[in-house]
């Protein structure tokens, strides 16, 4: 018998396999495409101009301070040193600030662009400057090497982003990057509501290869059990779907029902999952996002 938890909240299921992540240019949003050609300009511009960028950056009309967008420039050690907003807070140290969650700002804005990677997406709570409200930011960040030899953190971001399947992709690839490094002491970051696997209800979950789910933030109650014989009310059994898609390729979308959090109705979800190994032991790490955020957020 079917535990009744999982009866209650799963649904229909369809498998699309992929064979590889989502490409960076592979973005729904024509403003996510702005946003990012934005970032890789000024990017491009410090790598070959330098230091002298910096002045561009700051005029207060011209093309990187047009529409309410700006840039702001780090080094890799967190020290600003663009920050039009705020001027007075240049060369202040933001590994010593804090998001509205109380997230140090030095991680979220240096961990998406650790190497090996130079390009990546931070989310983090954020007001806007005449609204004291907490909203959620999205910011891209491209890290690149002056012609001093300094590598700089450039950056931009929005409030109004609308979500991306690319997102997903990328938070999926760091959480499987830290959990090979960590292992089982990585559970705790995916479960932490404040941390770095958590933005805007997405959240990232862990099963076994033999089918137990071992991280759920959004449903804790099915951690510990078997989830390999889930089904929808078709009868479809995804977990085994994914799971199977996972042990002939490394990675695969998957599109089935299932209730946003706080909700019990099924709904269109899009779920990303990818392999890991974890301590020695074959997982799917995962997120997803729903249709209509897709087309509304």
């Amino acid at each position: 018998m079917k535990h009744p938890v999982l009866q209650l909240i799963c649904a229909a299921a369809a498998v699309v396999l992929s064979n590889s992540p989502a490409a960076a240019e592979d973005y729904q949003h024509p403003e996510t495409r702005k946003l990012v050609t934005f970032v890789r300009d000024a990017a491009a511009l410090v790598s070959q101009r330098g230091e002298a960028a910096f002045a561009l950056f700051k005029k207060p009309s011209g093309r990187w301070r047009a529409d309410g967008r700006y840039v702001f420039v780090l080094d890799t050690a967190g020290n600003r040193y663009v920050y039009p907003p705020d001027p007075e807070h240049e060369r202040l140290n933001v590994f010593d600030q804090t998001d509205l969650n109380g997230r140090p700002l030095g991680a979220i804005f240096t961990r998406p662009v650790a190497p090996p990677r130079t390009e990546g997406w931070a989310h983090y709570l954020w007001n806007r400057p005449d609204d004291a409200h907490p909203m959620w930011k999205t910011t891209y960040l491209v890290r690149t090497r002056a012609p001093s030899g300094t590598e700089y953190i450039i950056g931009s971001g929005d409030h109004t982003m609308r979500m991306e399947k690319a997102f997903i992709v990328d938070m999926v690839d760091e959480a499987v990057a830290m959990l090979e490094k960590r292992g089982r002491q990585g559970f705790g970051l995916l479960r932490d509501r404040k941390g770095d696997y958590y933005f805007n209800e997405t959240y990232v979950f862990v099963t076994s290869f033999e089918g137990r789910e071992v991280v759920n933030p959004a449903f804790p109650m099915l951690e510990g059990r078997s989830v390999i014989n889930a089904v929808d009310a078709r009868g479809k059994a995804f977990v085994r779907e994914y799971l199977g898609a996972l042990r002939v390729r490394d990675s695969a979308w998957v599109s089935y029902q299932w209730p946003k959090p706080g909700e019990t109705l099924p709904a269109q979800k899009e779920v990303y999952v990818k392999k890991a190994v974890i301590e020695g032991q074959p997982c799917a790490v995962g997120s997803g996002v729903y249709t209509d955020w897709l087309k509304s957020r």
